[in-house]
C-alpha cells in the first residue's frame, strides 16, 4: 500500500491542479528565505488550508448530482459545517496558543481565521490556497464530471483522510523543527515533505474519483 502510494504518477489531467498546488506549497519556502518566516507561520498556514478545504467542500456537496434531495444536502452541509468546524477551530485554537508568542485573545468560530490571518499577515498565502483549490474543484470535480459520480455522503467524509494525514506530518515535523531551533535547513525539508505528501494524496484521490488508478 505505501508503496503503491510512494510509486503514484500524475497522469495529463492531473498536471494543471497539481502544478497549482505545488506553487502554493512553494509560497511558504519562498517566505522562510525572503520575509524570515517562523514554524508558526507555516503551520498555521497549513492550518489555513483545512479551512479552505472545508469551505470548497460545501460548494462540492451543494454541486453535487448523485444526490437530488435539496433537503438532505441542506443537512449534509449544517453537519459537516458543525462537525468539521469544531475540529478545525478547535486545532486552531491549539496550534496559535502553542506557536505565538503574543497569544492574541482569539474568538472560537468564523473571526478565529480573521484573527489568525492578520495576526500573522498571512492574507497572501490564504489566497494563493484559494486559488489553488478553486482550480482544483473546476478542473476537476466540475470539468471533468466528479460532480455527477460523487454522492453527499462520500462528500462529507472527502476532507478528513487529507487532513488528518498531512497535519499529522505536518505537526511531527512542526514540533522536531522547533525543538531543533527552527534553523532554516529543517523548515525546508518541513515544507518539501508536506509537499510531497500533499501532492501524493492530490493524485490518489482524483485518479480514484476519475476511475482511473487510484486525488
Amino acid at each position: 500500500m505505501k508503496r503503491d502510494f510512494l510509486k503514484l504518477k500524475p497522469t495529463a489531467n492531473d498536471k494543471p491542479a497539481l502544478a497549482l498546488l505545488l506553487l502554493a506549497n512553494v509560497l511558504p519556502l519562498f517566505m522562510v528565505f525572503f520575509e524570515a518566516w517562523s514554524v508558526a507561520e507555516i503551520m498555521l498556514t497549513y492550518w489555513l488550508e483545512n479551512v479552505v478545504i472545508g469551505v470548497l467542500n460545501l460548494i462540492r456537496i451543494a454541486l453535487c448530482q448523485q444526490t437530488k434531495s435539496v433537503i438532505q444536502k441542506l443537512f449534509v452541509m449544517g453537519f459537516f459545517t458543525f462537525h468539521y468546524g469544531m475540529f478545525t477551530m478547535a486545532h486552531g485554537a491549539i496550534l496559535f496558543s502553542l506557536l505565538v508568542d503574543d497569544r492574541a485573545n482569539i474568538g472560537f468560530g468564523p473571526e478565529m481565521v480573521f484573527e489568525i490571518v492578520n495576526t500573522l499577515h498571512l492574507w497572501l498565502p490564504l489566497l494563493a490556497l484559494f486559488v489553488s483549490h478553486g482550480f482544483s474543484l473546476v478542473w476537476h470535480y466540475l470539468r471533468q464530471g466528479e460532480y455527477k459520480r460523487l454522492n453527499v455522503a462520500t462528500l462529507m467524509m472527502r476532507p478528513y483522510g487529507r487532513v488528518v494525514l498531512l497535519h499529522v506530518v505536518a505537526l511531527v515535523g512542526g514540533l522536531v523543527v522547533s525543538k531543533l531551533g527552527a534553523p532554516v535547513f529543517a523548515l525546508v525539508l518541513l515544507i518539501a515533505i508536506k509537499t510531497f505528501v500533499d501532492a501524493k494524496i492530490h493524485v490518489r484521490v482524483h485518479q480514484r474519483e476519475s476511475g482511473h488508478a487510484a486525488r
